[in-house]
């Protein structure tokens, strides 16, 4: 049943919300395209490629604090319509006896996971790029001068190209969080991030491009499969609030995003849009897209350096032990140029 599997997300609920749905151990709630009010913190978010994930010895992801049930969401896509499936997917949650000194929490950048969000995506474009969205320094002030950052996951569908997510500081280019050049809807693991540490005050520009050059009709955002959707999450610690920004409209270089505290809610779902669109308005933060200039990429050192070869040699590249820098031939030099080329694609 894997194939069918899309992706799992594990949810906190609240004792209010227990109590409102009366909530019972191993319950199946069936419409769960929408979360339930008050079960919408997320825990743990998989997608199809996802691994294990085991955290640093001094973290943990903390559960409980008040609450008593949590709710696993599972979306299967099943386009055609196949018949007596039964699926055991889950995730098993080790406990630690004694806290850990520090609480692990996602958050999560929804660039575009409704239609309320984002406009249709036209057919027939080859790199199609939708407007940034934005968590400007106004969500990101925390009782902390800083975080670290585990792991970013990027979400989209089966049209999704590229996505990343890069950090400015005080007008200044930091660098990008996670970039991926060649988005594969198979394989969407949670990555190191290349900026380790989140200051108080960061922005943070979630990009996301799309290749619609196989369809004949727009593709719109929303939950299903053949729907698209622009979504970041990343891991850190300690945890802090919010948790979560919500992108809204995008107006020229300004962007109005929504960052609710756990006291607002999102919504029925954990990125749900509910109330009218004055309402969230009157909610929402008001910013402009940062300036992203991130410096070009200058060579350094010569590939065919002993140094460059005890790297290779460090990464597994089978490079002959009797070969000193002096006996390279343009033969090892082409096999460099091809290495580098390739880690240039992906990364």
């Amino acid at each position: 049943s894997a194939k069918y599997v899309h992706h799992m997300i594990l949810f906190e609920c609240s004792e209010e919300a227990a109590a409102a749905n009366n909530l019972t151990h191993q319950q199946v709630i069936y419409n769960c395209e929408r979360m339930l009010m008050g079960c919408q913190t997320s825990k743990w978010p998989w997608a199809v490629g996802g691994e294990d994930l085991i955290l640093p010895d001094d973290v943990g992801i903390p559960v409980g604090n008040g609450a008593r049930f949590y709710a696993l969401q599972v979306h299967y896509y099943n386009p055609t319509l196949d018949t007596g499936v039964r699926d055991s997917s889950g995730v098993r949650m080790t406990l630690s006896p004694a806290l850990r000194t520090h609480d692990a929490e996602t958050f999560g950048i929804a660039g575009g996971v409704d239609p309320r969000q984002r406009e249709a995506l036209a057919p027939g474009q080859s790199h199609l790029v939708i407007d940034s969205a934005v968590v400007p320094a106004a969500c990101t002030q925390w009782n902390v001068d800083e975080i670290n950052v585990l792991g970013v996951m990027h979400h989209a569908h089966l049209v999704g190209k590229r996505l990343k997510v890069e950090v400015t500081r005080n007008g200044e280019y930091i660098g990008e969080m996670r970039r991926e050049k060649v988005y594969d809807f198979n394989h969407q693991s949670l990555e190191g991030s290349a900026v380790k540490k989140l200051k108080k005050g960061d922005e943070l520009t979630l990009t996301c491009s799309y290749d619609t050059s196989s369809k004949t009709s727009e593709t719109k955002f929303g939950d299903f499969t053949q729907d698209e959707m622009c979504l970041a999450y990343f891991l850190h610690y300690p945890a802090q609030t919010p948790r979560r920004a919500i992108f809204l409209r995008a107006n020229g270089k300004q962007r109005v995003t929504l960052c609710p505290q756990d006291t607002l809610g999102a919504g029925p779902a954990e990125f749900g849009l509910t109330g009218s669109p004055q309402q969230l308005l009157s909610l929402a933060t008001f910013s402009e897209a940062p300036e992203l200039n991130p410096p070009s990429c200058t060579p350094r050192g010569k590939v065919r350096s002993e140094a460059a070869i005890e790297l290779m040699r460090s990464m597994g590249l089978d490079i002959p032990s009797y070969m000193s820098n002096a006996r390279l031939t343009g033969t090892l030099g082409t096999r460099c140029a091809a290495f580098v080329a390739l880690i240039s694609w992906y990364f």
